[in-house]
């Protein structure tokens, strides 16, 4: 899967000039460099991400997060971005005394880990530090936010990750070079309106819109064939004086039982929670499209080991 030639897609811009954009894939070792390069460099770049297109790029309080609102547009100046962070990461900005004690073992980064180890991506939600300064306001939600944490007495932010060894590396290679950068990553699409769900499609919105903020799409042609086409489902981890039972705030690809299934927690909220952007109807269980996924990676992570470590 190595040292393939890069691949030009032509964008057609309003002024005449045309816009170069390099498709890659992550899961390709030559390729890989050139991704972490453009992040580092606090340059945006547009994705396949297991099951949905997204746009990834710097969000830490070293880079030039403002920017990120203007890669969706019509997206709120107060909306949050999710945090792109491994486990590892993840502890050093949760407040884990404001957790449910039941769950405050998931401050050791081993233990959290596990929760993700299924190679499946979502979302867990838990309350920061408001001390340290370890995050940007790009991705905190202040304490009882009007728009999405009305009832919320404390700060929270959103994570996201996927056990999966190319993102592994990606990150690994990104905080190896310097370990303040953040990642922030979210769907690529106009707010309200469904996302882009391939690469194909993805190149077709950004030819049809004239859009020129990106100069790397990348693609994964190993879970691509899936079409999972939908945005990752949302856990909230309960605070101190809650019950201790996880939240569904946003249902997208894995279900509440799925999640459950996985790190056998407990999800309430399964019912009332918003269905993320999906291309299916909202009561579609996609659960048997994940696993596939997961297999996927999986029979890719065996042939490739090699490459990867």
């Amino acid at each position: 899967m190595s040292g393939q030639a890069t691949r030009i897609e032509k964008i057609q811009m309003e002024d005449g000039t045309v816009k170069p954009v390099s498709v890659l894939s992550f899961r390709d070792r030559h390729d890989l460099r050139l991704v972490v390069d453009a992040l580092l460099a606090d340059a945006p770049v547009a994705f396949h991400g297991w099951g949905v297109t997204g746009v990834c790029g710097r969000v830490d309080r070293g880079s030039h997060f403002q920017k990120f609102w203007s890669l969706k547009e019509g997206r709120a100046p107060e909306s949050k971005i999710p945090l792109l962070e491994p486990p590892e990461e993840v502890v050093r900005h949760v407040d884990w005394e404001k957790v449910h004690a039941a769950y405050r073992y998931l401050r050791d980064p081993a233990a959290l880990r596990r929760v993700w180890r299924g190679i499946v991506p979502f979302h867990l939600i838990f309350p920061t530090r408001e001390e340290g300064d370890t995050l940007s306001e790009a991705v905190v939600t202040p304490p009882f936010d009007p728009d999405v944490a009305l009832h919320t007495p404390a700060p929270t932010a959103c994570f996201f990750w996927i056990d999966d060894p190319a993102l592994v590396r990606l990150v690994r290679e990104v905080k190896g070079r310097n370990r303040e950068v953040q990642l922030g990553v979210s769907s690529l699409n106009d707010p309200g309106q469904v996302p882009p769900f391939n690469t194909k499609d993805l190149l077709a919105y950004l030819k049809n819109r004239a859009i020129g903020k990106y100069d790397i799409v990348i693609e994964d042609p190993v879970v691509e064939p899936v079409g999972i086409a939908s945005s990752h489902s949302q856990f909230v981890a309960p605070l101190e004086w809650e019950k201790p039972v996880w939240v569904m705030k946003r249902r997208g690809s894995l279900s509440a039982a799925g999640f459950t299934k996985r790190t056998g927690f407990p999800v309430v909220g399964a019912e009332s929670a918003k269905v993320a952007a999906r291309q299916g109807p909202p009561e579609l269980d996609l659960d048997a499209e994940v696993e596939e996924c997961a297999r996927r990676i999986r029979r890719w992570r065996f042939k490739a080991t090699f490459q990867l470590f």
